[in-house]
């Protein structure tokens, strides 16, 4: 049977963790809630998703409870036995690509993962002052470009001559 590769998009419904085995290899560990559904039918399924690698303390540095992210990578739905004996389903999703979405507002400063701020910074989206936007009008100093000139016409005969030698009907007088 092949893999199955799905992307998903939704919030991040814990702050990623750390995990790592006894030989030192090391991901990054956070679930992310998707709602399908709506009104009385609306549910969230919630998406355990494992990061490697560099990808995986990009996500331990950049990414806290709330914030929008898509992901991308290997999907396997797992069953396994709860402690009170029933059985229970687990998605998870190995992600090979992320792509972070908009942050949480009041968020503490990036790399402050298990501490706690005294004060929050701003968004991390609020407007930068003195900046220029990217679609600005160039600067006055550039030169116009020359102005259009049309070609020069040609003298037309004012009477045009039919085959034998007659001249033509001028176009002018004509009723349609």
């Amino acid at each position: 049977m092949g893999n199955a590769f799905m992307t998903i998009s939704g919030y991040l419904g814990n702050n990623p963790e750390q995990k790592s085995l006894q030989n030192g290899a090391a991901w990054t560990e956070f679930v992310v809630g998707m709602k399908s559904g709506y009104g009385e039918k609306e549910e969230t399924n919630w998406i355990h998703c494992k990061v490697f690698g560099r990808l995986g303390e990009s996500c331990l540095n950049n990414l806290l409870k709330g914030d929008y992210v898509t992901c991308g990578g290997e999907f396997e739905i797992r069953h396994y036995q709860k402690t009170d004996g029933t059985g229970g389903v687990s998605y998870d999703l190995k992600a090979s690509s992320l792509v972070f979405g908009p942050k949480v507002q009041n968020r503490p400063p990036s790399g402050a993962y298990g501490q706690q701020p005294q004060q929050y910074q701003q968004a991390a989206y609020a407007p930068q002052p003195n900046r220029q936007p990217a679609y600005a009008a160039p600067p006055a100093q550039q030169a116009a470009p020359p102005a259009y000139t049309p070609p020069p016409q040609q003298a037309v005969p004012s009477q045009r001559q039919e085959a034998g030698g007659a001249p033509a009907a001028d176009e002018s007088d004509m009723p349609f």
